[in-house]
């Protein structure tokens, strides 16, 4: 694979755009989200209304086709799924669809694994046809986090290819790359993204799958050619997280609903060029429902103009006790198979490095979730952020009547200031949360929303 230099700065600017549904997010460091405080999930993983979820669905009528869904339940991370499952996972036709047009989008061409290890892909747009035979072993990304044998990663190699084929791209023959591949179940299809590990291109890229066909961050989308071998009797509301804050992978977004995949995270530091930089990378859980990607409303948003794609992103995500998305960031991508995080530099001021010393005695007094004493149903979810925003995430919800998200710094030792915070994306509003002997108390010292006036104050007690 040919390699071109990282250029990490560009990659954060034009990936900082995205969001869930049309609410604007208004956080000028999106890809610094760290350390969820789900409400009811500290780990972020399955929080407990969905913690039956580790086995198969108990009121099947079929006890052969429950054991094939606890088979598919996690591909790349449960530990008893590793290269040959893989394998009988992708056995089989799946359908290119060019740059994640959606269900309707006629198809680029078809591409069909078979478990020896050989796939073929077959152009559908050209009248020629042609196709490119490729040899394929599968491999983990890296092994220094997850079951060592879970695997997530295809080697491919072009072994031959069709003189229609050899005609247009005369280097197909010379062409291999090692490719990455997330999968969920979404709207009752199997869904595949393939990108490539690194951040230059390939003569495959450039010649047989081509990077104009790629969506999102980097990424070929593919549509299992016939039925999902995922299949449960839950319901989308069966599966939702909510109260919570998780990490998932969005997969589609109408404005006014998006389907997330919920997602583990590691965290940890990585080198590259000699530079030591922060980084995420997105691992499967091991419960019953994560190949699943689950519809969601956004609260407040309004249906797209556009057609929904395929287009995977990971995102960070709050939902109020309705199940509703109230709060969206993007984590965008940063190169060989991770995602970004804060920069952790050795000298200077310290870049984004957030100083756990410097935050120690405010993280103490107002990090975690809290309930409005005379209705636990209304909150506040204060988390740690990029110290480029100020150092806190901060995301208000009133039961039944709007959601406010923004960023605090320190204001002093026991009090933390707003120093940007939306009502529904849109009425800027201002104030300071301070301790109290209860818990905290927010006060609203400016607003352009009526639902905040200014002078209001909102006791909250910690969320048991």
């Amino acid at each position: 694979m040919k390699k071109l230099s990282l250029i990490l700065a560009v990659v954060l600017i034009l990936s900082a755009f995205a969001g869930c549904g049309k609410k604007p997010v208004n956080n000028t460091s999106d890809y610094n989200i760290i350390d969820p405080l789900p409400a009811n999930n500290t780990e972020n993983t399955v929080p407990a209304n969905n913690a039956e979820n580790t086995v198969p669905p108990e009121n099947t009528t079929d006890k052969d086709q429950a054991e094939k869904d606890q088979k598919w339940l996690d591909i790349f991370g449960s530990g008893a799924l590793s290269e040959t499952v893989l394998k009988e996972y992708l056995e089989g036709s799946w359908k290119m669809i060019p740059e994640g047009g959606g269900r309707d989008t006629e198809p680029f061409g078809s591409l069909v694994f078979d478990k020896n290890g050989t796939m073929t892909f077959t152009y559908d747009k050209f009248d020629d046809k042609g196709s490119v035979s490729c040899s394929y072993e599968v491999s983990r990304l890296r092994e220094g986090y997850g079951n060592l044998e879970a695997c997530d990663l295809l080697e491919i190699k072009v072994t031959g290819a069709s003189d229609a084929v050899k005609a247009r791209t005369p280097y197909v023959m010379d062409s291999s790359t090692e490719l990455q591949i997330l999968t969920a179940r979404v709207q009752g299809n199997d869904i595949i993204a393939l990108r490539e590990i690194g951040n230059g291109e390939s003569e495959f890229g450039l010649d047989v799958l081509m990077y104009e066909n790629q969506s999102m961050d980097g990424m070929w989308i593919f549509v299992r050619d016939g039925e999902s071998l995922s299949k449960t009797e839950k319901t989308d509301e069966d599966m939702r997280i909510f109260p919570g804050s998780f990490y998932a992978l969005r997969w589609m977004d109408y404005g006014d609903s998006v389907y997330l995949q919920i997602i583990d995270i590691k965290d940890f530091e990585e080198t590259f060029y000699e530079d030591p930089v922060r980084v995420k990378a997105v691992m499967y859980g091991t419960y019953g429902d994560a190949l699943y990607a689950v519809k969601y409303e956004v609260f407040g948003a309004a249906p797209s103009e556009k057609n929904a794609s395929y287009a995977p992103q990971l995102v960070y995500v709050a939902t109020d006790p309705n199940g509703r998305v109230i709060d969206c960031d993007l984590v965008p991508y940063f190169a060989y198979g991770l995602y970004s995080q804060d920069h952790v530099e050795e000298s200077g001021d310290g870049g984004d490095y957030r100083d756990p010393e410097k935050y120690a005695a405010t993280d103490s007094i107002f990090l975690g979730s809290w309930t409005k004493a005379e209705n636990p149903q209304s909150w506040v979810s204060i988390s740690t952020d990029s110290i480029q925003t100020g150092g806190y995430r901060v995301v208000i919800y009133e039961k039944d009547k709007f959601s406010a998200a923004g960023n605090a710094n320190i204001a002093d030792e026991d009090s933390i200031a707003l120093n940007q915070c939306f009502v529904e994306g849109k009425e800027e509003v201002l104030g300071y949360f301070d301790k109290t002997d209860a818990g905290i108390r927010f006060t609203v010292t400016v607003s352009g929303s009526d639902k905040l006036p200014v002078g209001t104050t909102i006791d909250y007690v910690k969320q048991n």
